[in-house]
């Protein structure tokens, strides 16, 4: 008996998988026609949509899914994760909690409400997610690693105990070695213990490079190609058709502070954060060249291809993608990996501000090696 043929579903997540977004939109609409009630699928949908650029169109998706009859828990996870990729974390977390009250016994579910819980910053309701997610299986390792970051630990109310019986496993994988040990290396920091914090730190940093495949002079050839296309950015005309000084990019190493910034800018009346997405690469990657790279042949690399683009085409682009959470006010951007844009960030909105944070390099490195 030949095996049933995957379902449309299926194959949306497929070819979404293997970068086929294109292709995945017509099975992901086959699999979301005629359904009465909110479906896995829409979630699906909602993400290929997204994958493609067509954020508004994802948006009615899942509002249209949320209308009607209710569905199982593991539809409203896959619309969480629809929202959070749109910024939405207020109704991401909505629906993680809607999951974890309609199956419970699902550890996951109470994980990704505790992220959720914590980017809003409710973190009292983000510890309680995560230890009842420990409690339905101690092996959700992620736990215990996001409930030690979530506040300083004291002598009276740590976790020491459980994270050191959990490393004593009989055949405990590398990668909840890590999660563990960078767990434990935290709370004893914050008790004080520090030469026992780093070596957990150590240790678990040791584990992490076994399965790291990095090579440095990968990035210094593309820093050196970005300022070969990009030796000076001119500044434009005016660009009406974007406002872009209302757009802030803040960009830094990752534990210098940009969270805070973004924090405090935030508290500001009509300043909103769409958080680390990576709308202004996608589009700026995804706009063909309005003329030729003046290179040699063989040369035309993506470094040189992104910068003949069209300008206001990238600019248009990327509004149209960070508003769609929301019309009015300033918006910001947060993603550290935009440093490799800031070029392209000029040339294509020339008002926005760029903030670049900066840290004692030491405090910047060591709070790296800790996390």
């Amino acid at each position: 008996m030949s095996p049933s043929p995957p379902s449309h579903e299926a194959q949306a997540v497929q070819l979404l998988r293997s970068g086929r977004a294109a292709e995945a939109l017509a099975f992901a609409e086959r699999a979301v026609a005629g359904k009465t009630r909110c479906a896995p699928a829409h979630g699906v949908l909602a993400m290929v949509l997204l994958r493609l650029g067509r954020t508004t169109d994802a948006e009615a998706v899942i509002e249209d899914a949320l209308g009607r009859e209710a569905g199982p828990a593991e539809a409203y996870g896959a619309l969480a994760q629809a929202s959070l990729a749109l910024g939405r974390h207020e109704r991401a977390g909505m629906l993680y909690r809607r999951a974890a009250q309609l199956n419970p016994a699902v550890a996951l579910y109470w994980y990704q409400l505790a992220t959720c819980e914590r980017a809003l910053g409710r973190l009292a309701q983000a510890e309680a997610a995560c230890d009842r997610a420990i409690g339905l299986d101690p092996r959700q390792y992620p736990c215990y690693l996001l409930r030690a970051e979530l506040r300083v630990q004291s002598a009276s109310d740590n976790h020491l105990g459980q994270l050191r019986a959990e490393l004593t496993r009989p055949g405990l994988a590398d990668g909840a070695q890590v999660l563990l040990g960078y767990a434990l290396g935290k709370e004893l920091d914050d008790l004080g213990e520090y030469d026992e914090a780093f070596r957990c730190f150590a240790r678990a940093a040791r584990i992490h490079r076994r399965h790291l495949s990095y090579n440095p002079d990968v990035d210094a050839h593309k820093l050196r190609r970005i300022m070969e296309v990009f030796p000076s950015a001119p500044e434009r005309g005016e660009d009406g058709h974007t406002d872009s000084q209302r757009f802030v990019f803040i960009v830094g190493l990752p534990r210098s502070g940009t969270t805070l910034l973004e924090r405090i800018l935030t508290g500001l009346p009509g300043t909103r954060s769409n958080g680390e997405t990576d709308n202004f690469a996608r589009v700026l990657l995804t706009t063909p060249p309005a003329v030729p790279a003046n290179l040699p042949p063989g040369t035309q690399d993506v470094f040189a291809r992104a910068a003949a683009v069209d300008w206001n085409v990238v600019a248009q682009g990327y509004a149209r993608l960070a508003r769609s959470q929301g019309d009015g006010g300033i918006i910001i951007e947060k993603q550290p990996m935009n440093y490799l844009y800031l070029g392209a960030i000029h040339r294509a909105l020339p008002r926005a501000r760029l903030l670049l944070v900066s840290r004692a390099p030491l405090d910047s490195c060591f709070s790296m090696y800790s996390t």
